[in-house]
């Protein structure tokens, strides 16, 4: 089966058609926006105070949503490698072999690698049903839409030396994860590059200060 048809399978076909995370063109700025609650049934009104007006639901769609789709892959790292050997070969070797593919450069806008380690550091956050996710590695890809990840992921599976590799160090017994979705950016400024807009950015004067 072609990782199309896979993907096409697990995300659903409101994925495949774009019908369930496309972005209207025109993005309205928060100067020229009037918010207006929309009472609609699958935007109710909870009559809440906000302090951040520009997060209020509105007729005509949130500017905090990203223009791009966003794509993660999550994996475990074969038992038989070290942790530091997983983590240099991927933001190495395995990088490079990606970047090297044929349309990379035009079906992704960008390519994250996020790294799991020490995850006993974070056992203070363990309380109200949290756990650690069971996972050492996600690869995060930005594209315009769910049919450019398909086209890279084609390629890419397709590509003998590139799957050669990532069986060197990725637990393919233990299968992948997937999700797909968009950014809304709630905090923070916009990927400069990304056409999309700033959340609430840091000197904001309505953000309060101490803990």
């Amino acid at each position: 089966m072609r990782v199309s048809s896979l993907l096409f399978a697990l995300v659903g076909t409101a994925f495949a058609t774009g019908t369930l995370f496309r972005v209207p063109v025109s993005t309205p700025q928060p100067e020229n926006l009037s918010p207006t609650i929309a009472h609609r049934e699958n935007v109710p009104d909870d009559h809440h105070n906000y302090t951040f007006q520009e997060l209020e639901p509105t007729t005509n769609g949130s500017i905090f949503r990203q223009p791009y789709f966003r794509f993660l892959f999550l994996f475990k790292r074969k038992p038989s490698v070290t942790e530091a050997w997983f983590n240099q070969h991927w933001a190495s070797v395995h990088a490079d072999l990606t970047m090297s593919l044929k349309g990379t450069g035009v079906s992704l806008s960008r390519y994250v690698q996020f790294h799991q380690v020490h995850p006993e550091q974070l056992v203070p956050l363990l309380s109200h049903g949290i756990v650690i996710a069971p996972y050492d590695g996600m690869a995060e890809f930005h594209a315009p839409d769910i049919q450019h990840v398909v086209d890279f992921f084609d390629i890419a599976w397709g590509n003998v030396e590139l799957d050669t590799d990532m069986r060197s160090f990725v637990d393919v017994t233990a299968g992948f994860q997937i999700m797909g979705g968009y950014d809304q950016l709630i905090f923070g400024a916009k990927i400069h590059d990304s056409a999309g807009h700033d959340g609430i950015l840091s000197n904001d004067p309505r953000l309060k200060s101490g803990y």
